[in-house]
């Protein structure tokens, strides 16, 4: 295997890029990573590793970028993967059969061509294969921050799997609907269907949702972030045009209280964000909202619903199966690079584990 190194997404064909995605996770392919790359790296941080074969044709993806972060107040350099909390989930991108190839490719090159103290890819979804292949060369790795997003496989009809759910959380639900009809008249679930310039203003409205609520005040609203508010306006629009886009509000009458920003891709509903009006609370309207898509996704013949993000009580009332997503920190050769795999996998726990037990005793 041979290694190119280029300095920007806009430099590698778009048709390779997505031909090396085995399953097509929007987070992965060339438009998303070129719009988060766009909104969040400049380019002299970026470095794209291209695996290839002798022959030329390339196996393996893998974008970085150069950064530094603290733990325990010290500076340490290295690089992350292109992504961040707004990726949702990240992967080797490579061709199934030479996934290995790649991977030791690779990392033979990175360990022998530059100085870093981690490499770092958050989201990252839970692959043993990858794991084993750092186990047989004696690379030092960890796992951090576990979140187990969960997903629903729609098979069947709506109404046995509707069915199949607690009792208590279906009556609540449908005596909420009841509620809500009763006080605002008509509710429904309206899919955006406009045009392109249609587009942003709805978008807008459905993000101004989520800052009206605690979000907004604690300032993680994406409209507090000029760089996240782009890169959803970026990916509305670009989304919009690849016909993967979904757009959803629920409405009381003409007000909207609850509203998705959402992806379709390989028989994949993708719930990316989820906003609703918290002076409605006791309609539970993100939960109605969920109830009426979830319906229309069964009549189109959606394989699977992927709520995205950590697990919540809200989502495991609609389902107990979940992925798992780390944040997967592989550690440079050097004494700093050495000394943050002690921080990460025996300081760190060893701190957690001390104030657990002090939070028992006290309760006790």
């Amino acid at each position: 295997m041979m290694i190119s190194i280029l300095k920007s997404v806009n430099d590698i064909d778009r048709t390779l890029w997505d031909s090396l995605l085995k399953q097509k996770i929007p987070f992965l392919d060339y438009d998303w990573i070129r719009i988060w790359c766009n909104n969040f790296v400049r380019e002299q941080q970026s470095k794209i590793y291209l695996v290839s074969k002798k022959s030329g044709e390339v196996s393996g993806i893998i974008p970085l970028y150069e950064h530094q972060e603290k733990q325990l107040g010290i500076p340490f350099k290295g690089f992350s993967f292109t992504a961040n909390s707004h990726s949702y989930r990240t992967q080797l991108i490579a061709s199934p059969q030479d996934k290995g190839k790649v991977l030791n490719a690779w990392l033979d090159n990175i360990f022998k061509n530059e100085r870093f103290d981690f490499i770092k890819f958050k989201e990252f979804l839970l692959d043993e294969e990858v794991l084993n292949h750092l186990e047989n060369k004696k690379i030092k790795f960890s796992l951090e921050e576990e979140k187990r997003p969960p997903y629903i496989d729609l098979e069947g009809d709506w109404q046995n799997y509707f069915n199949s759910l607690r009792g208590h959380f279906r009556r609540n639900l449908r005596r909420r609907l009841r509620n809500a009809e009763k006080q605002f008249g008509k509710v429904e679930y309206r899919v955006f269907d406009g045009s392109k310039e249609q587009l942003e203003p709805f978008v807008l409205q459905g993000l101004e949702l989520e800052a009206s609520g605690w979000k907004g005040k604690q300032g993680s609203a994406i409209l507090k972030n000029p760089n996240v508010k782009q890169l959803y306006l970026d990916i509305a629009r670009v989304y919009f045009y690849k016909k993967q886009l979904h757009l959803g509000a629920l409405y009381f009458g003409e007000r909207m209280v609850a509203f998705n920003f959402s992806l379709i891709a390989n028989q994949t509903f993708y719930l990316l964000k989820v906003a609703y009006d918290e002076e409605v609370p006791k309609f539970s309207p993100g939960q109605i909202m969920i109830f009426f898509l979830l319906q229309i996704l069964f009549e189109q013949k959606i394989k699977r619903f992927d709520f995205l993000g950590p697990s919540m009580p809200w989502k495991l009332e609609w389902t107990q199966k979940y992925n798992q997503h780390f944040t997967l920190y592989i550690y440079g050769n050097n004494s700093k690079g050495q000394f943050l795999y002690l921080v990460n996998k025996k300081m760190l726990p060893a701190l957690r584990k001390i104030k657990f037990l002090k939070k028992l005793k006290n309760a006790i």
